[in-house]
């Protein structure tokens, strides 16, 4: 049986600011269904202009990152983008089997509490001019839709997805050492890792370890090479780390232990942003 996908417009959201710059906006999203995607359809705003997404279960923040972010990493999938569009990704369509899409789901119980809250930036100058000519584009809107599946929701949650978006503090000329960034989770689950970008185009070469031993070595030319033949695209001045493209699904990704560590070879010191998808296993 193929999987079969609902949509559905999201209620408006509450708070924001008099003309949507500068603002908190806030939605208590529906609950009681299993979520695929949520996208964020933009007037007057620029994808950037999306500073902060943040997305709270039941207390705990899951999701914390920016239109930005989300941008880049829809088009390092070779997915479809556009302006005025900010998808924020739970099932995992880079994935090959519906199984392995469905595992990255996120499943909301019907007595549980998913709130999303978005914060934008200052208005451009080149929306104020526009503004002046013509008052309807002074306004920044954003507008949510759910696509979520319509199949018999699971009895609970096997995997949560997180997203993340974080900066590092790149010290200095070559090796830089990162650990614990991955660990987001409070519950101490253990985690799978999909994937990460190191959004920056200093960084040549990066390892991973796992309780000390190496399981990743590739510079960014081998690492290029390989995505590319999965059908991931680096984006320029990025160096992304994808599980799924070097044959791992959902259930069997990189485990994340506490002493998870990332090596970055920098041609130069300085501080970069990193975003990164885990899979807690909660059950």
């Amino acid at each position: 049986m193929s999987q079969r996908i609902g949509s559905l417009p999201l209620d408006a959201f509450v708070g924001g600011s008099a003309n949507g710059y500068n603002g908190k906006f806030t939605m208590r999203l529906p609950v009681g269904t299993t979520y695929r995607d949520i996208k964020l359809s933009l007037s007057n705003l620029l994808i950037s202009q999306l500073v902060l997404i943040s997305l709270t279960l039941n207390g705990d923040e899951i999701y914390r990152t920016t239109g930005t972010a989300l941008d880049k990493l829809r088009k390092t999938l070779g997915l479809y983008t556009d302006a005025n569009t900010v998808v924020i990704p739970f099932a995992d369509m880079s994935q090959d089997t519906i199984a392995s899409q469905n595992m990255s789901e996120l499943i909301v119980g019907a007595n549980e509490n998913l709130v999303l809250k978005i914060e934008t930036g200052a208005q451009t100058a080149g929306q104020a001019t526009a503004a002046q000519a013509d008052p309807s584009l002074g306004v920044g809107i954003i507008e949510g839709r759910m696509e979520f599946s319509t199949l018999p929701r699971p009895a609970g949650r096997m995997m949560l997805p997180r997203l993340f978006t974080d900066t590092l503090g790149g010290n200095r000329a070559g090796d830089n050492r990162f650990k614990g960034l991955l660990t987001q989770n409070k519950s101490g689950n253990p985690s799978k890792l999909q994937r990460f970008i190191l959004d920056t185009g200093r960084a040549k070469r990066v390892r991973l370890y796992q309780n000390k031993m190496k399981t990743f070595d590739k510079t960014l030319a081998e690492n290029d090479f390989d995505l590319k033949a999965e059908g991931v695209t680096q984006q320029n001045n990025q160096y992304c780390y994808n599980a799924v493209a070097y044959g791992y699904s959902e259930i069997d990704a990189l485990s994340v232990p506490n002493d998870f560590e990332v090596v970055a070879e920098l041609s130069s010191a300085g501080d970069f942003d990193i975003f990164y998808q885990t899979l807690e296993k909660v059950a």
